[in-house]
């Protein structure tokens, strides 16, 4: 239980012996939530930790087993008891829709600014204009949102507008052209206006220097909520991005209840189909 939460598990087990019908039949019985396989993994879903230490339990009675993945996770119902969110994207980022000619190199790609450009550990890019890309097929018209290239945001046409109907703040759409040169009509890349600085709480977040090279800081989240300044909240927006980042590509990505109601509204679920964790101000 975190904060009063009573939180969700996510388990995906490989076990070293067959995974045979009564096996899956006894761990059934174990929990409420689901339980799907394959010849090799063992998926849980939507149980609680208790039911994951039987479950556990149990396997350790019959052989080794490896645990390829382990996550809490709020419920809907849970996260919506919070204000702010941090949005990590789609679930599973697609990867049918990629940059023209960008490699991790010194102006590799005219859509950014290189100037705090690592060479070594990557980080430090700055998008400034458009992105040329490759891959954006008639069937992504259909899609909502997908987050390409583990970073980005693309909206289709249509939630663009719900955004705009819904009156979101803190939005721009940039287009999105291809190698001739040509504006999507289908899809938009969804860009925070602002950058915020400086608001995380440093204390409550993996926060480390790891290149010799840059200045540049690699941050993570301790845990399952994201900690910010609480002088912070007067300055958030519907979509916001942070300026610590992650990745060698991606900010930080704060959204409001009001823009997460919206992706709810619209089926795009958390856990489900975007990662999405609570913020608290501290």
């Amino acid at each position: 239980m975190v904060g009063g939460y009573t939180m969700k598990t996510h388990l995906i087990l490989a076990p070293n012996f067959d995974i045979e019908s009564l096996l899956i039949k006894n761990i059934k019985k174990l929990i409420k939530g689901s339980c799907t396989h394959t010849k090799l993994y063992i998926t849980l879903d939507n149980i609680t930790k208790e039911e994951a230490s039987a479950v556990l339990s149990y396997l350790d009675t019959l052989g080794t087993y490896e645990i390829s993945l382990d996550e809490n996770y709020y419920t809907v119902e849970e996260l919506l008891n919070f204000e702010y969110f941090y949005c990590d994207g789609q679930r599973k980022p697609d990867v049918g829709i990629n940059f023209v000619n960008f490699e991790f190199v010194e102006n590799g790609n005219t859509s950014f600014d290189y100037t705090k450009f690592c060479p070594k550990c990557k980080k430090g890019l700055l998008q400034i204009k458009p992105f040329t890309v490759k891959g954006l097929s008639p069937k992504y018209e259909s899609k909502k949102f997908v987050t390409p290239f583990w970073t980005y945001w693309v909206v289709s046409a249509y939630f663009k507008d719900k955004l705009i109907e819904q009156s979101i703040t803190g939005v721009d759409f940039w287009e999105l052209f291809n190698s001739k040169g040509q504006a999507s009509k289908t899809n938009f890349q969804m860009k925070p206006k602002y950058v915020l600085q400086n608001v995380l709480s440093l204390k409550d977040v993996k926060y480390e220097k790891d290149c010799p090279m840059c200045d540049n800081m690699r941050v993570g989240l301790k845990g399952e909520i994201l900690k910010l300044q609480k002088e912070s909240r007067d300055k958030l927006l519907d979509f916001n991005e942070l300026g610590e980042h992650i990745s060698k590509l991606n900010g930080m990505y704060i959204i409001s209840k009001k823009l997460l109601q919206l992706f709810i509204d619209e089926n795009i679920l958390p856990h489900k189909d975007i990662v999405v964790y609570p913020v608290e101000f501290v």
